[in-house]
């Protein structure tokens, strides 16, 4: 048996799966699209189509875009979900999922060392009652609302939640109970809705693996975010040899058990003040995905 991975450009999902590469659909991939414009793109719907009908044929099929839970919550229990959801999943995609098959959705009440609460719960606990009640209201009312909820096919809670957690030991056992409510709230409420949260790769093999085991036992399937940073390097940020590559993939898809694993975030810069150049960051990228080919399924 292997792992098996679904894709989204920097998100993969994986599966145990019996099949030989060779006798994999492609259908079965999932290939993501970050809805962002150019930096000099028109205003307008008109480019986001483009992008879409440019890529789908290609192999794109799911879609992917964020919220901060205090964006969503700007005032206690009152919700705003005008420029969230629905926008995407109503204006981007209007061939009910002939070119988009999934959608996948981030809500963030961490963003990497940030706590994204609503104001009013800055200071409480992730294992507070009242913040696992807030949130579960929120899950509720997206569900009830306009926002096209039916085409969310997966939902990631928080976002690289290592770096706040590190900063603040005193929450990783809050946020874990935390995230174990949330995840059972969606499956309640949403059961056809694959749940996960997003960890950093250094975090989870290097920094704190003990919370990375704690995260992997609720939810769907692991996502990561990914550099190829050569933290033995007193440099900051110094690549490591693509060489390597296939090593860090292969610990990342034998330590997520036998759930799904996925990657929201792969980077791999070519600057030479990282100790890299194009042909390294080129040679990363054909390093990657020869890997990961192993996984697709």
């Amino acid at each position: 048996m292997k792992k098996r991975m679904l894709v989204w450009i920097v998100l993969l999902f994986g599966f145990n799966c019996p099949k030989s590469f060779s006798q994999i659909n492609s259908d079965t991939l999932l290939v993501g699209l970050a809805l962002q414009q150019f930096q000099n793109s028109p205003p307008g719907l008109g480019t986001f189509y483009q992008a879409i009908d440019t890529c789908a044929p290609i192999g794109v099929n799911l879609m992917g875009w964020f919220d901060l839970w205090s964006n969503l919550e700007p005032t206690p229990n009152n919700y705003s979900f005008t420029n969230s959801p629905i926008n995407p999943l109503k204006y981007l995609d209007t061939t009910n999922g002939t070119k988009i098959k999934s959608f996948a959705y981030s809500i963030k009440m961490i963003e990497s060392n940030l706590k994204t609460v609503p104001s009013d719960l800055q200071t409480v606990s992730f294992g507070d009652p009242q913040m696992i009640s807030r949130f579960s209201n929120l899950i509720d009312t997206l569900l009830n609302s306009d926002a096209h909820i039916s085409r969310i096919t997966h939902i990631l809670i928080g976002n690289e939640v290592d770096g706040y957690l590190n900063s603040h030991p005193s929450e990783i056992n809050g946020f874990v109970s935390f995230y174990q409510a949330a995840v059972n709230r969606i499956h309640l409420k949403m059961p056809n809705i694959k749940v996960g949260t997003i960890i950093t790769y250094n975090g989870a093999k290097n920094t704190n693996p003990s919370l990375f085991n704690a995260l992997k036992m609720y939810g769907d399937f692991i996502c990561y975010t990914y550099y190829a940073e050569d933290t033995q390097n007193p440099l900051p940020f110094v690549m490591k040899p693509p060489s390597t590559i296939a090593a860090d993939i292969n610990w990342m898809a034998s330590n997520t058990g036998n759930k799904p694993f996925a990657f929201t975030e792969i980077g791999y810069t070519s600057s030479t003040n990282n100790n890299s150049s194009n042909s390294l960051q080129a040679a990363f990228v054909a390093a990657l995905f020869d890997t990961l080919k192993y996984y697709k399924c």
